[in-house]
């Protein structure tokens, strides 16, 4: 049960894509959700990541910026998001 404001931080969409991809959630970006800023530099997210992450990004309305400074997602990540 999501109020209208949790719904447009995409925690929803970021953990459905996790499933379906079969990964582990970053509980470092789950946590910043509500955050302007999120630093995920290093955190291995990967293509499957980057993607999951995409469909948090669709929704969200809070973050500004989101640094993924070496997280091996080569392009087809880096289109993802």
């Amino acid at each position: 049960d999501m109020s209208g404001e949790a719904s447009t931080l995409g925690k929803k969409e970021y953990l459905a894509k996790c499933i379906e991809l079969k990964i582990v959630p970053v509980a470092m970006f789950i946590a910043k959700l509500e955050c302007e800023h999120i630093n995920l530099r290093h955190y291995g997210v990967g293509i499957k990541g980057a993607k999951s992450l995409a469909e948090a990004l669709k929704v969200n309305t809070r973050i500004k910026s989101l640094n993924l400074g070496d997280n091996w997602f080569a392009d087809e990540g880096t289109q993802a998001v």
